[in-house]
């Protein structure tokens, strides 16, 4: 069971407390509006420093720092998104929106039973119940794909009896049965037989396609599951963002300085980096061939650099992390103004490898603008079975900088199972 008496508890009182919602002065919406129509294109820094100046100009607006939550959620501050996330709901209790962006960064962050009790809220407070189910399969999804399948089987029955028009938690619910179980037939293939029918009075064509495939497989004695998918890191959160903050006691909250992200590997292996909490993440659109992700990684404010780091399976051989690194360092000489760049060792607790640096050809010196990156670190480290490419694209080489990007990376960390 969820441990969720808590929260729900502590949630019941907190919702006879509403404040009244503060109007937005002219400046604070046009930041406001400025902000949200950034973060629809996709520009979450620029959108990020909007939302900022919102905040300041109408600090008790819960509907600046409700898409302040969901911006630094899209940046993968996942920490910060946390104690905004606290905020909204504390100015508008009574407000679903407010609960839907807490719970969605719980559920970013593997707060499992927290996302579950802001879930509740919205099932409470939200009229669009439809909706409102949304949450619970989206956390269930999550939940078996992290191998919590008990806990997921729970949350499709909620999210059943959340909307009990929609045919989708039943036809997963009966999918994720026949995984647990393959002595589970009938009875997965009669909780897919119904979500089948629910689906041909209000579902859409995909929702049948899936259902009958998910049908087919069970008749076939196949087992179906979300599977492996290439995602953005999870960071846990401090105890005291996880429960609701007493009055007063938010604003004294500090964010820690850092942030530990952690990855799921597709064979349930994992690896974690700890990273400044301001620095942005991303997952890129491309990968090397053979490559499981390329993260992009950078800072929201100040120096203005970009980290890319793309990893694989490969094998724990000194020989051959020197053999890829040269390679890397071959392909990079014909854009370097350096002809002679040696490969630096680079070692640490749990990983092994080496890097180089080197200038552009095309480097303008003192003139480069924003997003113009003369210089080239590349770190080529091998941390148990996952060797990984890191490259930092940045606007100095000064040895300080390079020396802390070598310092964060040697940093990485290997778990040959699920954290």
């Amino acid at each position: 069971m969820f441990r969720t008496a808590s929260i729900v508890a502590a949630i019941a009182v907190f919702t006879l407390t509403a404040a009244g919602a503060e109007p937005m002065s002219p400046d604070a919406r046009k930041a406001w509006d400025k902000g949200f129509e950034l973060m629809q294109k996709g520009e979450h820094v620029e959108a990020f420093k909007h939302f900022e100046t919102a905040i300041q100009l109408a600090p008790q607006a819960y509907e600046v720092w409700t898409e302040y939550v969901v911006c630094l959620r899209k940046l993968n501050r996942l920490l910060r998104s946390a104690k905004a996330g606290w905020q909204a709901v504390q100015l508008a209790p009574e407000k679903h929106e407010a609960w839907n962006t807490l719970g969605n960064t719980f559920l970013a962050c593997h707060a499992w039973d927290q996302a579950y009790g802001c879930f509740l809220m919205v099932d409470r407070l939200a009229p669009d119940k439809a909706w409102a189910a949304r949450n619970h399969l989206a956390l269930a999804y999550r939940l078996w794909e992290h191998g919590r399948c008990e806990r997921a089987r729970e949350v499709f029955r909620h999210a059943a009896s959340v909307d009990p028009t929609n045919g989708l938690p039943l036809v997963d619910q009966g999918a994720l049965l026949f995984h647990m179980d393959k002595a589970n037939m009938q009875q997965a293939k009669g909780l897919v037989a119904q979500g089948i029918y629910l689906i041909r009075t209000r579902g859409t064509p995909d929702q049948l396609l899936h259902a009958n495939h998910i049908l087919a497989q069970i008749d076939g004695g196949e087992t179906y599951s979300p599977g492996w998918s290439a995602n953005v890191s999870w960071q846990p959160l401090p105890a005291e963002l996880l429960a609701m903050p007493k009055e007063g006691a938010l604003a004294r909250l500090s964010v820690p300085g850092s942030a530990e992200r952690h990855y799921l590997l597709p064979k349930g292996d994992t690896v974690c980096l700890t990273t400044p909490e301001a620095w942005w993440e991303r997952l890129g659109d491309d990968s090397p061939w053979g490559h499981f992700f390329t993260m992009q990684f950078g800072p929201v404010e100040g120096s203005d650099f970009q980290v890319l780091w793309s990893a694989h399976y490969a094998e724990n051989s000194d020989a051959e992390v020197r053999k890829q690194a040269q390679r890397v360092l071959n392909t990079a000489l014909p854009t370097a103004v350096e002809t002679n760049v040696p490969l630096v060792p680079v070692e640490a607790e749990h990983s092994k490898g080496f890097a180089f640096c080197i200038t552009d050809k095309n480097h303008r010196g003192a003139d480069a603008p924003p997003g113009d990156y003369p210089f080239l670190i590349s770190i080529t480290l091998q941390t148990g079975n996952i060797r990984s490419l890191i490259t930092v694209l940045s606007q100095t080489k000064d040895p300080a900088f390079i020396q802390r990007m070598l310092d964060l990376w040697k940093g990485l960390r290997y778990r040959d199972k699920p954290d």
